[in-house]
Parts: structure tokens; C-alpha cells; sequence
């Protein structure tokens, strides 16, 4: 999945010439050798730099449902998890400027 990551990116980054994609941040990254793929995926098949990544966090998590369908219960747990936020440094890798 790590050079599937590195060709989607490729994708959004050659797509537009007039857009430079500076760097990615992956999300739901199950840790340091998970992004260690990724990010070694990234630099052999693009020009784009790896930034950092967000851990996987099921304390955060908000369930996908098929066409965004939710009953009531679950809108209001979507509202509660969205208000929740990481706190800094939490990730394990610092986002790089």
C-alpha cells in the first residue's frame, strides 16, 4: 500500500503544473516503521517530500458508513469525536517545516 501512497501522489502532484506540492502528511499511520515504508515509497517514485504523520487513533476515529448515512446516535458521537483534538507532539514524529 506504501507505493500505492507514493502513485497517488505522484498523481496530485503532476496533475497541475501551476500547483507545487510542497510535502504530505500521512494520516492513520500505525507507527515508526509504518511510515518509514511510506515515506522510503515516496522518495523513490516522486519528487514530493514525506512531512510527518498523524497516528491511527481509535480514540479519534469517526466510522465511515456507506453514502454518509448515520443515525442520530451516531451523528452526536461524530460531533464529540471531532471535537477532540491530538496534543501536540503526540504523534511520536514532529511534523517537519
Amino acid at each position: 500500500m506504501a507505493r500505492s501512497a507514493a502513485a497517488l501522489v505522484q498523481g496530485f502532484s503532476t496533475f497541475d503544473p501551476a500547483l507545487t506540492v510542497a510535502g504530505v502528511i500521512f494520516d492513520r499511520v500505525a507507527g515508526p516503521s509504518h511510515y518509514q515504508l511510506l515515506e522510503d515509497a515516496l522518495a523513490s517514485g516522486t519528487r514530493v517530500r514525506a512531512s510527518g504523520y498523524l497516528p491511527r487513533r481509535q480514540d479519534i476515529e469517526i466510522p465511515e458508513r456507506h453514502l454518509g448515512l448515520v443515525t442520530a446516535d451516531e451523528a452526536s458521537a461524530r460531533r464529540e469525536a471531532s471535537s477532540s483534538k491530538p496534543e501536540e507532539g503526540e504523534s511520536g514524529n514532529p511534523l517537519r517545516g
